[in-house]
C-alpha cells in the first residue's frame, strides 16, 4: 500500500514540475518582485532619445544646451555611467528624430546617414548607398541595424509603394528584400539576423494621408508579416488591423507590437511568433516600449489620466507591473538591471534590483 502511495506521490509531483508544451506563454509563473533606486544623470540643457552602449558603460542622446530655448540646434552626446560628465560628439547639428543605432563594438554609431566614430569625432562620414527618397530626405532614421552590425534594414519609397531594403554596411550595396507592389511601413529584426518581422500589405493604394505625421498611413488591411532576410519569402502571422512599433523578444518565440485604434489611444500586445497566443498587455501605452535583454520584461512609457506620463516594466507571463518613475523614452542597459529614461529634460537611470 505505502508503495502504491509513494508512485502515486511522485505521479503527482512529476505532473507538477513538467513544463509545458502549449506555447511561449507557459513559462514558469512565478511572480519576480522589482525594486528600484533611481540617480540623476545630466543637469543641464535637454536631453531625449537616450541609447545605452552595448558595453553598458555609456550612454548616447540628442542633447540641446539650453531646455527653454525651443529653436536651438541639437547635437549628438554621450555621458559615461561612471563620471556623469556630458561630452558633445562633433559640431554638426543633428534632427532629433533621428535614431542613435550603436554598432556592437561600442564605438560606432549610425544616426540618419551618418557614421561616426565617437572617440574621434573628426572621423565622422556619411554612409553611400540608395536610402533618399524622392523628395530627398533620408529615410535611415527609421532603420534598424541587423544584430552583426553589418546591415541596415530600412523602408524606401520611390514615387510608389515604400519598399524593404539591406544596406551592406562594407560594399555599400543595397538589396530591395520586398516585392515591389508591398507596401511596408515598420519592419524589426529576430535577434539571428535571418528574419524580419514587418507591418505591410498589398492594398497600398487605399492608404489615408496622416496631416499630423505627414505620412501616408495603411488603413486596417496591413498586416505583420514573417520574411525571410535572404529570399524574401513571408507569410502573414496577424489579421488585419493598424500595427507600429513591432519587436521580436531576444530569445525568438514571442513579438511585442501596439495596436492604434486613434492617434492618442495604444494598445501594447504580445503574441507568439507564429500568430498564436494574442494578449492584450495593457491599453495605457503611448507607443514606446522595448524587451529586455532576456526577453523576460517589457519596459514602456504610458499616459495617465492626469496627463503625466510614467515609466513601467511588466512581465508579459504573469502581468505583473511595476512603476520605475514619471519620465518618457525607457532604453534598456543590456544587462538587463538598468533603465536609462527622460525626465523634465533631463536623463536618468533606474537601477532594477530582481528578487
Amino acid at each position: 500500500m505505502k508503495k502504491v502511495i509513494n508512485i502515486f506521490g511522485v505521479l503527482i509531483l512529476t505532473l507538477i514540475i513538467m513544463p509545458s508544451s502549449s506555447g511561449a506563454f507557459s513559462q514558469s509563473k512565478k511572480y519576480e518582485r522589482v525594486s528600484v533606486s533611481h540617480r540623476q544623470l545630466t543637469f543641464s540643457g535637454d536631453a531625449s532619445f537616450p541609447s545605452v552602449a552595448p558595453d553598458n558603460a555609456k550612454v548616447a542622446f540628442i542633447f540641446k544646451e539650453k531646455y527653454e530655448d525651443y529653436g536651438a540646434s541639437k547635437y549628438l552626446a554621450i555621458i559615461e555611467l561612471n563620471k556623469d560628465k556630458v561630452k558633445k560628439i562633433g559640431n554638426e547639428p543633428v534632427l532629433p528624430y533621428f535614431k542613435i543605432m550603436w554598432l556592437p563594438n561600442a564605438k560606432n554609431i549610425i544616426l540618419g546617414d551618418l557614421f561616426i566614430d565617437i572617440n574621434r569625432s573628426n572621423m565622422t562620414h556619411r554612409l553611400k548607398g540608395d536610402f533618399y527618397a524622392s523628395d530627398g530626405s533620408c529615410v535611415l532614421p527609421k532603420g534598424n541595424l541587423s544584430p552583426d552590425g553589418n546591415s541596415l534594414l530600412y523602408t524606401l519609397s520611390k514615387r510608389g509603394p515604400s519598399n524593404l531594403y539591406l544596406l551592406d554596411l562594407s560594399s555599400h550595396k543595397t538589396k530591395m528584400v520586398t516585392a515591389i507592389n508591398f507596401e511596408v511601413w515598420w519592419a524589426n529584426w529576430l535577434s539571428d539576423g535571418k528574419q524580419i518581422i514587418c507591418y505591410g500589405g498589398y492594398e497600398y493604394a487605399n492608404n489615408y494621408y496622416d496631416k499630423v505625421h505627414k505620412r501616408y498611413v495603411a488603413l486596417p488591411d496591413g498586416r505583420i508579416w514573417l520574411l525571410q532576410a535572404d529570399s524574401g519569402m513571408m507569410k502573414p502571422i496577424s489579421p488585419p488591423f493598424r500595427y507600429e512599433n513591432i519587436s521580436w523578444s531576444p530569445h525568438g518565440r514571442q513579438i511585442a507590437f501596439t495596436k492604434i485604434y486613434n492617434s492618442d489611444y495604444y494598445e501594447l500586445w504580445v503574441m507568439n511568433v507564429d500568430g498564436s497566443n494574442a494578449q492584450k498587455i495593457t491599453s495605457k501605452s503611448n507607443n514606446y516600449f522595448s524587451w529586455s535583454p532576456n526577453g523576460r520584461w517589457l519596459v514602456y512609457s504610458a499616459h495617465e489620466k492626469n496627463g503625466d506620463l510614467t515609466i513601467w516594466i511588466v512581465d508579459p507571463y504573469t502581468h505583473y507591473f511595476n512603476k520605475i518613475d514619471t519620465g518618457l523614452e525607457p532604453a534598456w542597459a543590456s544587462d538587463g538591471k538598468k533603465v536609462v529614461y527622460v525626465k523634465n529634460g533631463k536623463l536618468w537611470l533606474a537601477t532594477l534590483q530582481f528578487r
